[in-house]
C-alpha cells in the first residue's frame, strides 16, 4: 500500500427517506436512515435482498433522489453537489468495468484520461497508474490482457481503475459476490488497507466471513437501520453467534 495519505470524506445521513411511486401509490425504499461515517473508516453494508442497500448506495452517489432528510458527503449536500462530488468518489460495481481486450496497464491508461484532469502531465499519469497497480498488487500482470486475468485479478483491476484519481470515498457495491472465499478475503483486506491509507470505504457485501475487517457494519432491514456499529457488538446485541441469524430475524420481523 502506498504511503501517501488520502483525504477521506465523511458520509452523514440525517433521517434520509426515499419513496417512489408505484401503481398509483407509493413505496418506501429507505425510511428515516441516520448514520455518520468518519473520514478513513471502512464500513460494510449488510442486509437481505430488498433491505435498501443499493438504494442507499445510489443515494450516496447522487443517482437516487431522496424524498426527505439530508445526505452529506464531505460536508456537501449530495442533492446540490452531485456533479462536483463525482470526481472525489470512486465506485466499483458488481460487473467489472475495464475493457477485456486491453492489457491491464493500457486499460488503466485509457481510464486515466477520463478520471484525471486533462492537464495532468504524462509523468504524473504514469505515476498514478503505477501507484494504483501497486496498491492492488497487480504490477506483475500489468502487461496481461484483462480477459485473461482470474476473477480476483480482474476485480482488483477494477479497483485500481477507481483508485487512479485518489478518491476521498470509495464505494464498492457487491463487487465480491462472484468470488471464491479466499479471493473475497484478499479483496476485503485490500479495502481495509485502503481505509488505513486514508480513504473512506463503503462496501456492500453478501459475504459475511470477512466483515470483521471493517471498522463498522451497517445492517439494513425493510429500508431501515437495524444496526450500525461494531461487528462483535452486533452479535451480542442480537444474541446470536452468526450474522446470518440476524438475516433470519430481519426477514421474520419488522425492523
Amino acid at each position: 500500500m502506498d504511503d501517501a495519505k488520502t483525504a477521506g470524506l465523511s458520509v452523514v445521513a440525517e433521517a434520509v427517506t426515499v419513496t417512489i411511486p408505484v401503481s398509483g401509490t407509493s413505496k418506501t425504499l429507505l425510511h428515516d436512515v441516520s448514520l455518520r461515517i468518519e473520514p478513513g473508516e471502512f464500513v460494510c453494508i449488510l442486509g437481505p435482498s430488498g433491505a435498501g442497500k443499493s438504494t442507499l448506495v445510489r443515494a450516496i452517489l447522487g443517482e437516487r433522489a431522496i424524498t426527505a432528510g439530508h445526505l452529506l458527503v464531505g460536508g456537501h449536500d449530495v442533492a446540490d453537489k452531485a456533479d462536483s462530488l463525482r470526481g472525489a468518489i470512486g465506485y466499483v460495481p458488481q460487473k467489472d468495468i475495464n475493457p477485456t481486450a486491453l492489457p491491464v496497464e493500457r486499460a488503466l491508461h485509457f481510464a486515466s484520461q477520463v478520471r484525471l484532469p486533462a492537464e495532468t502531465a504524462d509523468e504524473e499519469r504514469l505515476a498514478s497508474i503505477d501507484r494504483a497497480l501497486d496498491n492492488v498488487g497487480l504490477k506483475a500482470v500489468k502487461k496481461t490482457t484483462i480477459g485473461r486475468l482470474s476473477g480476483g485479478e480482474a476485480k482488483r483491476a477494477s479497483l485500481a481503475t477507481e483508485l487512479l484519481s485518489d478518491p476521498g470515498l470509495l464505494v464498492v457495491d457487491e463487487a465480491t459476490s462472484s468470488l471464491d472465499p479466499a479471493t473475497e478475503a484478499r479483496i476485503m483486506g485490500l479495502l481495509a488497507d485502503q481505509a488505513r491509507a486514508g480513504t473512506t470505504v463503503i462496501a456492500v457485501t453478501h459475504h459475511l466471513d470477512n466483515v470483521d475487517k471493517a471498522d463498522k457494519i451497517l445492517i439494513l432491514g425493510h429500508g431501515e437501520v437495524v444496526w450500525f456499529g461494531l461487528h462483535v457488538e452486533a452479535l451480542g446485541h442480537f444474541e446470536v453467534h452468526r450474522l446470518a441469524d440476524v438475516y433470519l430475524a430481519i426477514e421474520d420481523k419488522p425492523a
